[in-house]
Parts: structure tokens; sequence; C-alpha cells
């Protein structure tokens, strides 16, 4: 789980969960608990990253990147190889 910044577009100042089973990140609003959506690729499609173990928001210095930047691990094929990555803010 990661709070995400103000400046992380639809999904500004929202807890993002990861989703261990299907490799999905969900956003919700962390005061009601709503439901705000699901990260998307590119195509429009739920986001989905195989074994996805954590997230983490930069810490805005050179070596993290920027605030608004989320990062994560993985373990795709079955937790059998590492995986770290960054995903960009979504776009209103």
């Amino acid at each position: 789980m990661a709070m995400s910044p103000a400046n992380f577009g639809p999904f500004s100042n929202a807890l993002l969960v990861g989703n261990v089973d299907n490799g999905h990140i969900n956003a919700f609003d962390p005061n009601s608990g709503a439901f705000l959506g699901s990260l998307k690729n590119t195509a429009g499609e739920d986001l989905h990253i195989g074994g996805l173990w954590g997230l983490a928001f930069g810490a805005g210095d050179p070596v993290t990147g920027s605030k608004n930047n989320l990062f994560f691990a993985a373990g795709p094929a079955g937790y059998t190889q590492g995986l770290f990555g960054k995903i960009l803010p979504p776009v209103d």
C-alpha cells in the first residue's frame, strides 16, 4: 500500500493498494474507503504486474526521483524472478 501525492493525476491523495493475486493496483479514498478505480496501462486496460509485492513513491531526490513516481517490486514467473519498476503519474 502507498498514499499517493497531490500530483498523481485522477488518483491524487488516494490510498493505492497492490493486489498480489491479480497484480492490479486499486485506488481508494482514504477517508471514506470508497473505491476510486484501478491504474490503467497505456491501452486503457487495468494495469497488471505479475507477482506484485510492494509499492512506494519517490522521495523527491536525485536517487529516488519525483515524489509522484510510483515504484514497484514484483516476483513474476511464480516468484522465481525479481522485477523493479516505475509507474509515472496517470493522465487525467
